[in-house]
């Protein structure tokens, strides 16, 4: 039995990524580098690409919106290189 996340519960960053690895399969990578500065990092052989996202603190933003805006970065970078990402 599998249990799906609580999309609406702030979380921990490494429970982000792997709810974005494991459950959407998108080779996106939350990090936060310091205060009020968190960078979606899309990263595959041959395309690597950033996007900043400025919020205080991980928790600031519950888990369904990180992973919408994993997805939406993620679809942002495939259609710009289409095949490539």
């Amino acid at each position: 039995m599998t249990i799906k996340p609580d999309y609406n519960a702030p979380r921990p960053i490494a429970y982000i990524n792997k709810v974005i690895r494991r459950y959407h399969n998108l080779p996106v990578e939350l990090v936060r580098w310091n205060e009020g500065y968190h960078t979606l990092v899309y990263d595959t052989p041959g395309v690597y690409r950033e996007h900043s996202i400025m919020v205080p603190y991980t928790n600031a933003l519950p888990l369904g919106k990180w992973v919408i805006e994993a997805i939406d970065f993620a679809e942002r970078v495939r259609a710009l290189f289409g095949e490539e990402a």
